[in-house]
């Protein structure tokens, strides 16, 4: 059984950054991995019950993190392909959730195992997510929704391609525990 990646997509409130969260958390060693210019640009996680680690890529410095913080798709997929070597991948990023291009046709080589999951997180809980932390934030730049609902509709019809072109798409639950999803998309470890 070969390595895992995991690509979670979702919109802005959705959940992606509580997931790699809850990762840390449950990990039982985590090791922040610093890029040439001394920013992280993973972490490698140790999970109960697993062989090898699990690499969560992008830096989680600030309240949003992930790819987002990669500066572009050609270093996001020599991300996966580095970390993939020495273990599973996970990633998420608001911007790599709505489209496919060079990241999709490059994670075809993996075959079944390359995971598109998609957070089932309703709008209405996006859009009430994103406006609590605004006003946590204290963002003075007024909010717009449609800008979100924009990314969530485009994210249901990236879904909806993957699902037709018989990738392996897999809908993971906001209200369910992060972790034991993992366990079963990365089959408990190797």
């Amino acid at each position: 059984m070969g390595f895992k990646v995991l690509k979670l997509h979702g919109c802005s409130g959705a959940g992606k950054t509580t997931v790699a969260r809850a990762i840390f958390s449950y990990s039982q060693e985590v090791t922040e991995v610093s890029n040439d210019k001394g920013k992280p640009e993973a972490y490698a996680c140790r999970l109960p019950g697993y062989t090898v680690p699990v690499f969560v890529l992008g830096s989680y410095k600030s309240n949003c993190g992930g790819m987002d913080t990669v500066s572009s798709a050609a270093e996001a997929i020599k991300l996966v392909h580095d970390y993939h070597e020495m273990g599973h991948v996970f990633h998420e990023g608001l911007l790599q959730s709505t489209y496919y291009g060079a990241m999709g046709v490059d994670a075809e080589q993996f075959g079944e195992d390359y995971i598109y999951a998609f957070l089932d997180t309703p709008l209405l809980v996006c859009l009430e997510r994103v406006t609590h932390r605004r006003d946590v934030q204290q963002t003075k730049r007024k909010f717009n929704p449609q800008l979100t609902i924009d990314k969530y509709n485009t994210i249901e019809r990236l879904k909806k391609k993957l699902e037709a072109n018989n990738q392996r798409v897999y809908i993971f639950r906001y209200d369910s525990d992060p972790i034991a999803q993992i366990n079963t998309l990365f089959n408990t470890g190797n």
